[in-house]
């Protein structure tokens, strides 16, 4: 968390975990690279390697497992996400973020893109 400013109740353990992190507010990381990206989000849950990496200003995802929501959206607009991904690369998208932009999906299992 060093680009922190505002950000308060973040937890981030692993190198690189919540990097980005300047105002989210009320997320969980887990593991290297996860949530590296996420500046403004808030009330995330990210636990395995590279899971949620994508993701920049949604809100209330949960990804569990190495690269879960792999490329989540990657809007910097402010948006409810509110995914569950359970499994190694579960719901992990296209390989363009931007295109990613389902909400209230949940895939439990491994590669369910």
């Amino acid at each position: 968390m060093i680009s922190n400013i505002n950000g308060r109740e973040n937890t981030a353990v692993g190198a690189s975990t919540l990097l980005s992190n300047n105002s989210g507010q009320s997320n969980s990381a887990f593991g290297a690279g996860a949530m590296v990206n996420s500046t403004t989000g808030n009330s995330n849950t990210a636990v395995g390697s590279g899971a949620l990496i994508s993701n920049v200003a949604g809100s209330n995802a949960t990804a569990i497992g190495s690269s879960a929501m792999l490329y989540s959206n990657d809007s910097s607009t402010p948006f409810t996400n509110s995914n569950v991904a359970v499994g190694y690369e579960a719901l992990r998208g296209s390989f363009t973020p931007s295109a990613n932009t389902g909400l209230s999906n949940t895939a439990v299992d491994t590669n369910l893109w």
